[in-house]
């Protein structure tokens, strides 16, 4: 029998958001990478990056998976107004407790709360 394994779903870790689409917004994924939905990102030079603690800050969580390995993408990040699964969070590999419990302030400051 062949085993066949799921990939991330989009939005899967979203847990609830406002009325309609409020809690979304449509940015770029900056080109050479191939992002999961529930990835915790940042804003940088006007682009969504995976949050990798380069001193900015996560405000935002990548709705969709996104591949821009190739080319800058557009993509859909929860940026507001939301709850969402911290267990299906993707943080920076190697990130301490610490450091995911400060990374959820951040996004709480920016009306994401994390459960």
């Amino acid at each position: 029998m062949t085993t066949k394994l799921e990939s991330v779903h989009n939005g899967a870790f979203l847990l609830r958001e406002d009325h309609g689409s409020i809690s979304r917004d449509i940015g770029i994924v900056a080109s050479g990478q191939n992002l999961l939905a529930g990835t915790v990102v940042s804003l940088t030079s006007g682009k969504w990056n995976p949050f990798d603690a380069d001193g900015s800050h996560p405000v935002g969580v990548l709705y969709n998976n996104t591949d821009a390995t190739n080319a800058d993408t557009k993509a859909v990040v929860i940026t507001r107004k939301a709850e969402v699964d911290a267990a299906q969070l993707i943080w920076p590999a190697g990130y301490t407790n610490t450091q995911i419990a400060n990374g959820r302030e951040f996004l709480s400051e920016a009306g994401i709360t994390t459960r």
